[in-house]
């Protein structure tokens, strides 16, 4: 034998696999350098993107930041490929366990890789997401500040219009100050859907996480511009029924005061001011200015309708007189009524050329009604104008007549008289001291002496006096009536003015409170749906588990479904061990044994696991333990579950009628239609309207 060739041959041998042995270890020493350093730059860029998360900055230098370390972190997906390939190279001279090994080691690299570029998408989202809010929020903080300034402004502008200015209290500057108290009252109506949208565009704000505490009072602030700026009252022109125009002013002691132009008397009525606000203020003004203003329009037509009284009352008291100073009074009576008539007619004919203002303050219906009033009143006044002079002439001839009569009996009785006594010389006195004058040649005729003559005379001037006191006594009451009238029209007024401003408050107070109430109702169903949606937020990890007997997940259920589940739905699935945070049953008191076992809770450590499981679950479909059927749920809400439960009717009946159908997250209805389209119900009601327009 050739001792020499073989020991030369298992030399050669011995340095080849040498030589492979230092390879292989030199690949080993080399994957293992690469995947040391992979390991170092993951933790150091791990501890970069944890630093970017504790940073609250929400700036565009922080997001190109994240952008370049997140180009950086995928850069280095080549070095992790090259660690990829080299260890598939180790592979082949490596056992079957080191393989086993190096396969983990790398699957882990690749992992731990993907997370830290998820966890940057995640925060690039979030950051992306809170510049958009921010300028969002600018945005429309802008636009909010644009609308709070404008609405001062014209608040402003609307004060100043309602401050009263001196001018004369006629009728023409009455319907001045109408027009403009009812244009500032109509303008700040038509500001208040501005009003509401500031106040809706602030409650869009508070869901931005930036501080809005200035600009919460600043909208209060101007809000409360609006409806709570404090001015004194102007005077109030006013105009009694047939009387002269008068002034109602607030004095400082709270009383409010009518003072006639004319300068008579009026007393002081207590009617205490309060803060009135510009659109309560201007509503007030508005609504007194128009009244006012009625009744100045009207009054001529109240004026001609106690005039028309007292006319009647003098005609029907002048039909049939029987004493002489009865007769004096009532023709005294109708020179005044004739002298008021004239003065009605000039008002009437004024009154009737002011259609216009009539239609303006009363409106078309109402101007009409008491233009065909103020017709008939004119030819009414034509009518007993022309009755009254009649009846003062008739008067004046009955007046005539008696007084002739009167002579007539005076000059019978003194003829007889003469006859008695004896002549009376000229030039001597009477007894009253008057003296005697000659007769004329008429009183010569008729044989009248002076005695009787002045008989007569005291008479008349009795019948003048006793006529003056009960004018006096008459006038003096009705000057006492009317203080009466005065003073019960002027408390009228304090009432009315003080009723319509508690009506107001009490209006903008109602209103305020229905618009909060809509608000809370509306924040109520808002922050009901955040807490629901989450809920299911925080179930979506949970898998609920339905029919599993009593004791089957023995003492530590975690560890029993992480090895049942894999066993039932396919080791396949699973190439490495579910991750478990925690599993339990619900609820936590056990109920007899005759009842049904209650459902398991399991929480997975990462969402991909429970999908996948409710997926295998539903493909298998029949999955038993114990000669049990056990069926596999996602975790939700109460609301939501009965949400979805609502749905359940809908689809099994569209389902009959052959639509394909299934229901989506939350508890939406998709139906494939006859020409391939989708639609999507979210409540039965649509669906039974759908299923109806079917059928027709």
């Amino acid at each position: 034998m050739d001792y020499s060739l073989d020991l030369y041959t298992y030399r050669v041998s011995c340095m080849e696999k040498l030589a492979l042995v230092q390879k292989v270890a030199e690949e080993h020493r080399q994957f293992q350098s690469h995947v040391h350093e992979f390991q170092k730059w993951l933790v150091l860029k791990t501890e970069e993107v944890s630093g970017f998360t504790e940073l609250e900055d929400a700036s565009e230098n922080r997001l190109e930041a994240l952008q370049e370390l997140d180009a950086s972190i995928a850069h280095e997906e080549n070095t992790l490929r090259y660690i990829e390939g080299s260890a598939e190279a180790v592979k082949v001279n490596t056992s079957p366990a080191g393989a086993e090994y190096i396969t983990e080691e790398v699957e882990e690299l690749r992992l731990a890789w993907q997370r830290l570029r998820q966890a940057l998408v995640d925060i690039q989202e979030e950051l992306q997401s809170s510049l958009d809010s921010h300028s969002q929020y600018m945005a429309r903080r802008e636009e909010l500040v644009a609308g709070i300034r404008q609405l001062r402004a014209l608040v402003q502008k609307m004060s100043r219009e309602l401050e009263s200015k001196d001018g004369e209290r006629t009728e023409e500057h009455m319907v001045t100050q109408w027009r403009k108290y009812t244009g500032v009252r109509n303008a700040l109506l038509a500001e208040e859907p501005r009003v509401e949208q500031l106040k809706a565009q602030l409650k869009e704000l508070f869901r931005f996480p930036q501080e809005h505490r200035e600009l919460s009072d600043d909208v209060l602030a101007a809000v409360k511009e609006y409806q709570s700026v404090e001015n004194d009252p102007p005077p109030i022109p006013y105009l009694l029924c047939g009387g002269p125009v008068g002034v109602l002013t607030i004095e400082e002691q709270g009383n409010a005061v009518y003072r006639e132009t004319d300068g008579l008397q009026s007393g002081p009525v207590d009617l205490h001011s309060a803060p009135i606000s510009v659109k309560g203020r201007s509503s007030r003004l508005s609504s007194e200015s128009e009244t006012t203003l009625r009744q100045v329009l009207q009054d001529p037509l109240h004026g001609f309708s106690q005039w028309s009284q007292a006319v009647s009352q003098v005609l029907e008291a002048s039909a049939e007189v029987t004493e002489f100073s009865h007769i004096a009074l009532l023709v005294q009576n109708i020179e005044k009524l004739l002298k008021h008539s004239v003065q009605l007619q000039e008002r009437l004919s004024l009154l009737q050329v002011k259609a216009d203002l009539l239609t303006a303050v009363f409106g078309q219906e109402k101007a009409n009604s008491l233009l065909e009033e103020l017709t008939a009143d004119m030819r009414k006044r034509e009518l007993l104008h022309s009755q009254l002079l009649q009846r003062k002439s008739r008067l004046q001839s009955v007046a005539e007549h008696f007084v002739y009569l009167i002579i007539m009996d005076l000059r019978s009785k003194g003829r007889k008289e003469d006859q008695k006594n004896t002549q009376i010389p000229d030039g001597e006195e009477t007894e009253d001291g008057a003296q005697e004058q000659p007769l004329n040649d008429e009183a010569s005729d008729t044989g009248s002496s002076p005695g009787m003559l002045a008989v007569l005379l005291r008479e008349i001037k009795e019948g003048n006096r006793i006529l003056s006191q009960k004018i006096d006594s008459n006038t003096a009451e009705l000057q006492n009536s009317l203080d009466g009238l005065y003073s019960t029209l002027n408390g009228l007024v304090a009432r009315v003015a003080d009723a319509e401003q508690r009506i107001s408050e009490t209006e903008d107070t109602v209103n305020r409170h229905e618009q909060l109430v809509n608000t809370l109702l509306k924040d109520n169903e808002s922050l009901k749906s955040k807490v629901d949606y989450l809920e299911n937020y925080s179930r979506r990890n949970n898998v609920r588990i339905v029919g599993l007997k009593e004791g089957t997940e023995t003492d530590d259920p975690v560890k029993f479904f992480g090895e049942w589940l894999p066993q039932v739905l396919g080791t396949t699935h699973f190439p490495s061990p579910l991750d478990i945070e925690r599993a339990h049953r619900t609820p936590s008191f056990k109920p007899p044994l005759n009842e049904s076992p209650r459902p398991v809770l399991i929480r997975f450590l990462r969402y991909q696991d429970r999908e996948k499981i409710l997926r295998l679950a539903k493909e298998k479909r029949n999955i038993t333990i114990q000669e049990k059927r056990v069926n596999f749920f996602p975790d939700l809400s109460p609301e939501l579950a009965r949400r979805r439960k609502l749905m359940i009717p809908a689809m099994k009946a569209l389902k009959e009628k052959n639509f394909t159908c299934y229901l989506t997250y939350p508890a939406r209805l998709r139906v494939q239609l006859k020409d391939g389209k989708f639609r999507h119900f979210t409540t039965p009601g649509e669906v039974s309207r759908f299923m109806e327009e079917e059928k027709t």
